[in-house]
This record gives structure tokens, C-alpha cells and sequence, in this order.
């Protein structure tokens, strides 16, 4: 009855096989849902899909451990086989590596890759076909369970490559291999902690919130993003000083979600270092404002600087009119109704 909670079989389907491993593993060692035997079995059937031969030598030998008959299953590859294979790919693609590792290369590639293409081909003859033994030799590191070295092979061929499909499949192998090897960290998506920013900051309860988002961000080591808060805390604070005269530390502290000291010390090191007019009693914990208010007869002058110059350009503006119209005859024609009435 507990296997129906099992939600493994709706997503095998989904995955790549090298994925399935860990969810099998985490079944076993849990000992969910099934035997341990049958999850061995199946990591074993699923790994002869592989070129893992390593492992799956591996397997077989915890199947006659566990007193399992393994499948007497001829693998498609022979060892020797699979890794003369691998070094045929490692070899073509050391040439590409070679190049690409090479100081005076990596100064003069530039963010468009078209040219880095064009670069590449004019001085060391390297063609899109010859940077595709990169893909190929990931792909084929991957099929052998070596994931460290199918990322920085992926990695470095969508650096250079202009294939789409092959990019993003290439991106996708190179996030199943950080998955496969724990590096989860390179895999962050920062788009959704933008997201997540966004809805704390536009969150009623955002004060509590805060804290939280600030612990997230901390824990990911997401220096931009830190900055990003600063900057912020800067914004408001500036916003602040132009439109109070007088600012409550311990308010605009809780504002920016800091301790009355770092927010005390926040302000001071903002008035140095903006050279805002501006002084703090300490006594009453607030910040005075110096605003350069200008009298009624300045702002009256500064609105009326240009009045005389446009009445001028408009006079100008009308008399031209009017003499074209003049020049023309629209203006006798304008006038001649008037006439015939008068004269009526």
C-alpha cells in the first residue's frame, strides 16, 4: 500500500537516466517502498544503459553479495572499446584546449562570439566542426559517469559555439552534471530570488519578511545582491533627507531594516560621505535637514526669466503671418464678406 505514494515511477519517464540514479540510491538508503534487492536490481538494469563500466561492476558485485542472480546481459561496449573511444575524443579535443587555454587567445576573445569564430578560424584554423569535439566529448564523459569533467567541457563549448540546439543542450548537460556532482551552488537561479525579493518587498508584512531575504541572500554568497541592498538602503535614505526637514534615526533605521546603531552610523557615513546639508542632534536621535528654502521674489523671477523673450517670439510669429496673408490675398479674401455685408 505504501508504494502508491511513490511518486519515482510518474518521474522516471521524465529524466535522464543518469538522474534516476539518485533517486534510487535515496530510495534504498531510506529504505522506502520497496526492497533493498529490487532497488539494486534496478540501479543495475539502468546502469548497462551506460558506459559506466566501473560502476556497473560495481553493482553486479553487491547482486551476488546480496545472493541476486544479476541478468546475464551482454554489454553493447566492451571496456577496452570505451576507452579507446575516449581517448580518440580527448584527443581531438585536446587541440581545441590547447588553443583556448592559451593566455594571448583568452585576452583577445571578446563577448561576441561571431568574431571570437571569425578570430579563431583566421589564426589557429579552427572551424565550428573541430569546436563541436568539445560537445562530443562531454557527451561522452557523461555517458561514463565522469560529470566534473562533462561540465567544464560544456562550459567551455557554449563559450564558443553559435549552434542553438547544440547550446542548449549543452546547458542542459551542464546542469545534470552540477546536479549529479552536488554543485549546487553554481546552479542557483537568480531570477528567482529577484522574484522572491520582489514579492517580499511588496509584502504588507514585509518587515518580518526582510530578515529573512537578507538571511537567504547571505547564505547564498550572492555578493550583487548584497550591493543591490546597500544601493537600496542608499536610495531610500537619500529620498528621505530631500523630503523631511527633521528624520527620526531610530524610524528611518527600522525603515532599512537595521539596529538603531547601524542605522545611526549608517546616516552619519551618508551625510559625509553625499556632503548632504544637514546636522544630527544626537540628543533627540534626529536629523536636521538645512533646506536653502528661495524667497517669493527669486521664484517669481526664475518663472518669469523667459517671459519677455517668448512675448517677442510670438509678436514675430504674428506678424509674419500677417504679412504673408496679406501677400497672398488670404487676408483680402477674409476680409471681403464683411464688405459685401456693409454694403448690404
Amino acid at each position: 500500500m505504501a508504494g502508491q505514494y511513490d511518486l519515482t515511477s510518474k518521474m522516471i519517464p521524465f529524466l535522464d537516466q543518469h538522474l534516476v540514479f539518485p533517486l534510487l540510491e535515496f530510495l534504498e538508503i531510506n529504505e522506502l517502498f520497496y526492497t533493498p534487492s529490487s532497488l539494486l536490481q534496478a540501479r543495475y538494469e539502468l546502469s548497462l544503459k551506460t558506459n559506466m563500466v566501473d560502476f556497473i561492476d560495481k553493482l553486479h558485485g553487491e547482486l551476488e553479495d546480496a545472493g541476486v542472480a544479476p541478468a546475464s546481459i551482454e554489454l553493447p561496449k566492451k571496456p577496452e572499446e570505451i576507452l579507446e573511444q575516449l581517448e580518440a575524443a580527448q584527443s581531438e579535443a585536446r587541440k581545441v584546449l590547447d588553443v583556448i587555454e592559451n593566455p594571448d587567445v583568452v585576452a583577445a576573445l571578446r563577448q561576441d562570439k561571431l568574431q571570437n569564430l571569425q578570430f579563431l578560424k583566421d589564426n589557429y584554423s579552427m572551424t565550428p566542426e573541430i569546436i563541436q569535439t568539445l560537445y562530443k566529448l562531454g557527451q561522452f564523459q557523461y555517458s561514463c559517469g565522469n560529470y566534473g569533467g562533462t561540465a567544464d567541457m560544456l562550459y567551455h563549448y557554449r563559450v564558443l559555439s553559435t549552434d542553438d540546439n547544440l547550446g542548449l543542450s549543452a546547458l542542459w548537460g551542464k546542469l545534470a552534471s552540477e546536479i549529479l556532482v552536488g554543485a549546487l551552488s553554481q546552479t542557483s537561479c537568480p531570477w528567482i530570488l529577484r522574484y522572491l525579493t520582489a514579492a517580499v518587498i511588496t509584502n504588507k508584512r514585509r518587515k518580518t519578511l526582510v530578515k529573512d531575504l537578507i538571511r537567504i541572500i547571505e547564505h547564498e554568497g550572492l555578493v550583487e545582491w548584497w550591493e543591490f541592498i546597500q544601493n537600496a538602503r542608499c536610495f531610500i535614505s537619500e529620498t528621505y533627507c530631500r523630503i523631511h526637514q527633521k528624520i527620526d534615526v531610530a524610524e528611518l533605521s527600522q525603515t532599512l531594516n537595521m539596529s538603531p546603531d547601524e542605522g545611526e552610523k549608517w546616516i552619519v557615513n551618508l551625510i559625509r560621505d553625499t556632503r548632504v546639508d544637514a546636522k544630527i542632534d544626537f540628543k533627540e536621535n534626529t536629523v536636521l535637514m538645512n533646506t536653502n528654502t528661495a524667497s517669493v521674489y527669486q521664484l517669481i523671477i526664475e518663472r518669469t526669466k523667459g517671459l519677455s523673450f517668448r512675448s517677442q517670439v510670438l509678436a514675430t510669429s504674428i506678424d509674419k503671418r500677417e504679412t504673408v496673408l496679406a501677400k497672398t490675398g488670404g487676408y483680402q479674401e477674409k476680409t471681403t464678406p464683411h464688405a459685401s455685408t456693409e454694403a448690404a
